[in-house]
């Protein structure tokens, strides 16, 4: 009996740019075509210009020569790395200070992790007046004197978070205006 075992991949792929959107696209080598992930356009391998430098041997490098070709049009287009955040999730804040002090004053650990909790959102989202909702809940799981659910609820009800609209929450930390 033969023991199977791992190999390395060495199939080649060709990297390429689609010809409708030019988002960055991997072919492996003997495929008729490719679906582009971005716009859905049907892209036949007869037609793609294949170079030397498009080709590359194994996945995962085919998946890091596209991220290295997506971060180059980035830096050139963008003038620096791009700061890859889900658009619309976050909402900044205008050009305003804010401040926040925890009570150290407290007896029992339940007080004091709402106040770690309480202050590490607010390190965390001080430059944004929307969060998404799973941004506040990743952070709830850390202090585990309650649950997910309490914690939120006694944000909600002291009103340090509103729910908004699209799964996401306001923030209503105290705001001192710049002089």
């Amino acid at each position: 009996m033969t023991e199977k075992r791992w190999t390395k991949d060495t199939t080649p792929y060709y990297v390429f740019s689609c010809p409708r959107c030019n988002g960055f696209l991997y072919l492996k080598k003997g495929n008729k075509s490719k679906t582009c992930t971005r716009c859905g356009a049907k892209i036949l391998s007869k037609t793609i210009t294949v170079r030397k430098e498009s080709v590359v041997y194994g996945m995962s490098n085919a998946v890091l020569e596209i991220k290295k070709r997506q971060n180059q049009i980035a830096i050139s287009q963008l003038g620096g790395n791009p700061d890859l955040k889900a658009k619309g999730q976050y909402q900044k804040k205008s050009s305003s200070f804010l401040s926040f002090k925890i009570e150290n004053n407290t007896e029992n650990e339940q007080d004091l992790n709402y106040s770690k909790l309480k202050k590490e959102i607010f390190l965390h989202f001080q430059s944004f007046n929307v969060v998404p909702a799973y941004s506040i809940e990743m952070i709830c799981e850390k202090f585990d004197t309650l649950t997910v659910k309490e914690w939120i609820a006694r944000l909600l009800k002291e009103n340090i978070i509103e729910a908004s609209n699209n799964n996401q929450y306001s923030l209503h930390f105290k705001t001192i205006s710049r002089e």
